[in-house]
């Protein structure tokens, strides 16, 4: 990831949270509208789809932000970075959806590769975002049970297991203990603007395969 250009050096206890919200929010809404959920789950293959996308995200930044050399900074700020892994959850999801079928669609080269973590900064930037897209996961379940007619796993969506929203609140908490140490958070905003825009490869990708591709 590249540094960010933001002047947000010497920040405040407590005003991280508010950069963050306020650098990234256009991001934040330009991933909305090209996910367009519930709207783009219409069958069990756009659900399956939509959830190897997620794996696509999820598992490589995952496995980057749980580097050995940041556990002593993980646990600095009070995080504790098992309680804030979800891959687990959408592998279960495609198990019962797709017995025998790999987490991702091979035959579709991806465009979102993962972006190179490469601070604690940038680290906690992006758990900021993949914590963040939890939230109004339980509804989101709900819809899109609605939509395919019964009942279907929604283990990832619903965050099962998780206590939500205990761990948003305890990345929010992180931020905060984060940014009274009076350092420059350009990192931060960094790591959250560049899995916004990882995202947004992504979920771009699912919707036009939606259009595209065939339904079950």
């Amino acid at each position: 990831m590249r540094g960010s250009t933001t002047a947000a050096e010497g920040i405040a206890a407590g005003d991280l949270l508010s950069l963050l919200r306020r650098e990234t929010s256009a991001l934040h809404e330009h991933v909305e509208e090209v996910t367009d959920l519930p709207g783009a789950v219409r069958s069990h293959s756009d659900y399956v789809a939509l959830l190897q996308r997620f794996w696509v995200v999820h598992r490589p930044l995952e496995q980057q932000l749980g580097a050995v050399r940041w556990e002593k900074s993980w646990a600095r700020i009070g995080i504790d970075l098992a309680q804030h892994r979800r891959t687990h959850l959408i592998a279960r999801d495609l198990r019962e959806l797709a017995p025998g079928r790999p987490s991702t669609d091979s035959s579709r080269p991806s465009r979102a590769a993962a972006p190179h973590v490469g601070t604690f900064g940038q680290a906690l930037g992006c758990l900021y975002v993949l914590e963040g897209s939890s939230l109004g996961g339980r509804v989101l379940a709900q819809q899109v049970t609605a939509a395919l007619g019964g009942v279907v796993p929604v283990a990832f969506l619903s965050s099962d297991g998780r206590g939500h929203p205990g761990p948003w609140r305890t990345v929010c908490e992180g931020l905060r203990r984060f940014g009274s140490d009076g350092i420059d958070a350009g990192d931060v905003v960094t790591g959250a603007r560049e899995t916004f825009h990882l995202f947004a490869r992504s979920m771009q990708g699912h919707t036009e395969q939606r259009v595209l591709g065939p339904t079950a």
